[in-house]
């Protein structure tokens, strides 16, 4: 399910932000969200306040931040575009593991639908090229 609305890439990163902190801590705070960006907890504070305003986070005075269906759709979105060139950047090119996630944060702005969708797919033909050498076949048998 893939969002087409115009989220700007920064606020695409606060979602994604806010998701992975919550699967790592079950909550997430404006504080927390600042650290992880490293960014001012004035910086996060507006930006959380723009996102919550067109309706993609909650804010709960003691419950911290949750994500709205939607912003859950962006944020999920957003991190699988991560792990795709996290994946390709690392296993592929042999980038290593920081400056892979650094940049595939970035390039995942800026690559369209069925570019990501190819990539997928040569990760997926590559993974199954490894399992098949290590059974003894050969790809495509």
């Amino acid at each position: 399910m893939e969002h087409k609305g115009k989220v700007p890439p920064s606020l695409e990163d606060y979602l994604e932000t806010i998701y992975s902190i919550i699967n790592g801590k079950g909550a997430a705070r404006v504080t927390d969200v600042a650290v992880s960006l490293g960014l001012t907890k004035l910086s996060a504070n507006k930006a959380v306040g723009i996102l919550r305003e067109n309706g993609y986070v909650e804010r709960e005075k003691y419950n911290g931040l949750s994500l709205t269906e939607k912003g859950l759709e962006i944020a999920l979105s957003a991190a699988g575009r991560h792990a795709v060139l996290t994946r390709f950047l690392r296993d592929v090119l042999s980038v290593d593991e920081s400056d892979a996630e650094e940049d595939a944060r970035e390039i995942g702005h800026h690559l369209s639908a069925a570019t990501m969708e190819r990539l997928k797919g040569y990760l997926e033909k590559q993974a199954a090229g490894q399992r098949a050498e290590c059974s003894g076949q050969r790809p495509g048998i």
